[in-house]
């Protein structure tokens, strides 16, 4: 008789531990499908049309130079002058003041202006 509540509690806790065995499946399952429609609706932002000027940034070009208090001017997209020109009359203007900007920089593996 004790061997056979032995087994009984043994079959309880394998029973638990299916349980468990089997929710956790069915949770990482959730997840799994959550996540693979997570970047479904990511579409590219629409073509840029106009003038946009950055202005009153830090501006690093690349090779180690930076200026400060300057504007990068952007037309249809295409960056059409970078230091301290004038803002067009008809511009979008973005104010990054205390911001900094590297123009045409895009290195995702760099860590440039990262460490000071």
């Amino acid at each position: 008789m004790k061997q056979m509540k032995q087994i009984l509690m043994k079959l309880k806790i394998f029973n638990k531990m299916q349980k468990k065995f089997i929710y956790s499946v069915l949770c990482s399952l959730a997840l799994l499908t959550f996540e693979s429609n997570a970047q479904e609706t990511v579409y590219p932002a629409p073509a840029q049309k106009g003038i946009s000027v950055i202005t009153h940034a830090t501006i690093h070009l690349g090779n180690g130079n930076a200026l400060t208090d300057a504007h990068v001017v952007f037309e249809n997209g295409k960056i059409k002058a970078v230091g301290k020109v004038d803002v067009p009359a008809n511009a979008n203007v973005i104010d990054a003041k205390g911001k900094h900007v590297y123009p045409g920089f895009i290195l995702p593996s760099s860590d440039l202006g990262l460490i000071s």
